[in-house]
């Protein structure tokens, strides 16, 4: 008696379907970007709080027009950009008004 291994076959696609792709929220994802960058430059008197600012305002607009639909991601990338936006516009304005002092 004769034990045959399995045969593995090879998977076929018949018909390719596309990959299904999510719509981007590019208003978040520049708030986000803004947010990073407020980081580093904060503590440029006027610029660091108006790029502070940029990056909460540009964060909030992509959270309030995020869909359903959309990526989960583009939304923690609002928060985050929020959040950022927020720490580092409070803490450029510490910085220009302390200094000043």
């Amino acid at each position: 008696m004769q034990v045959q291994a399995p045969v593995l076959q090879a998977a076929r696609h018949d018909s390719p379907q596309p990959a299904v792709t999510r719509p981007s929220n590019p208003i978040a994802t520049t708030g986000f970007a803004l947010g990073i960058a407020s980081f580093f430059l904060f503590a440029i008197p006027i610029f660091g709080v108006l790029l502070s600012i940029t990056a909460a305002l540009f964060s909030w607009v992509g959270l309030v027009l995020q869909g359903p639909e959309m990526a989960t991601r583009y939304k923690v990338f609002g928060i985050i950009g929020v959040a950022l936006g927020l720490v580092y516009t409070f803490m450029s304005l510490i910085f220009m008004f302390g200094m000043s002092a």
